[in-house]
């Protein structure tokens, strides 16, 4: 593995000290590390260096959901929608509202400008098991993005972004990390997210075939971590990322014809600097 690149099970969210009492994501100004709350890091030490008197480390253990039970389960949507609609829209809005949940959730309400001419309320709720905490103050001006479409199920990805284009938070839930047809980096522009496959626990049997539990990988500035399903962690330099991963796995051997398969659940909330 690369130098910078990490594989985490858990984050410093309960970390004494990783926080200030506004914030969950904390001054990262000096502060070039992914912060777990569970060392997982995988460290693979050459053949050529090994001892062969001295027996190899075991494999660390698969990573637990954390928190417990089953890890932050991030979840949104957008305007109560029960069958999220086909397709996809881009709204220039402005945050009229920004409620907090006692639940680790936030409501976003928003006003937003339609190309036709008239204006539209929307409201964005997000939610996980972890805590976070969002970055927005009423007047401020936003995009807000979203896509979605239907197979046996629904795919569907969500953006907020600041005026100058960068992520505020996002989502997806979905057989893919981004929309049909886009560069995911574009979409999640400017972090670089990708799901991986670690090896990190055994593939379990299933009615449909064996299944493997996967993770995301996140490029931000010049760190780059792995985050595994049903784990959270913060990463950063000078701004910070906080990365909520749910149900993410993927099938090595397909045999239903009804489910995707792979599947990636997410949800990514920018820090600014400061």
């Amino acid at each position: 593995m690369d130098g910078m690149r990490l594989v985490l099970a858990a984050a410093c969210a309960l970390l004494a000290g990783c926080y200030s009492t506004t914030s969950l994501l904390g001054d990262t100004s000096t502060d070039t590390t992914v912060e777990t709350g569970v060392d997982t890091a995988f460290d693979f030490v050459p053949e050529t260096l090994v001892d062969p008197g001295v027996e190899p480390e075991p494999p660390p253990p698969c990573p637990p959901p954390y928190p417990p039970p089953g890890g932050p389960a991030p979840y949104w949507e957008i305007d109560d929608w029960t069958t999220p609609p086909d397709g996809s829209l881009s709204l220039f809005c402005t945050v009229t509202e920004v409620a907090a949940g006692d639940d680790n959730s936030f409501t976003i309400f928003l006003t937003c400008y339609r190309p036709s001419g008239e204006f539209t309320d929307h409201s964005l709720y997000v939610r996980s098991e972890a805590p976070f905490w969002l970055y927005l103050s009423r007047g401020e001006e936003v995009v807000l993005d979203y896509a979605a479409d239907h197979v046996w199920w629904v795919n569907r990805w969500f953006a907020l972004r600041n005026a100058r284009g960068g992520i505020i938070v996002a989502g997806v839930d979905a057989q893919r990390i981004g929309p049909d047809g886009m560069d995911p980096d574009d979409w999640y522009e400017p972090l670089g997210v990708q799901v991986v496959s670690g090896g990190w626990c055994p593939a379990e049997p299933t009615m449909c075939g064996p299944l493997e539990r996967r993770g995301v990988q996140v490029e931000w500035g010049i760190i780059t971590a792995e985050f595994v399903d049903r784990t959270y962690g913060t990463m950063g330099f000078m701004d910070s990322v906080q990365v909520h991963v749910g149900e993410t796995h993927g099938y090595l051997e397909m045999e239903c014809d009804d489910m995707p398969d792979e599947w990636v659940s997410a949800l990514f909330v920018v820090a600014p600097e400061g």
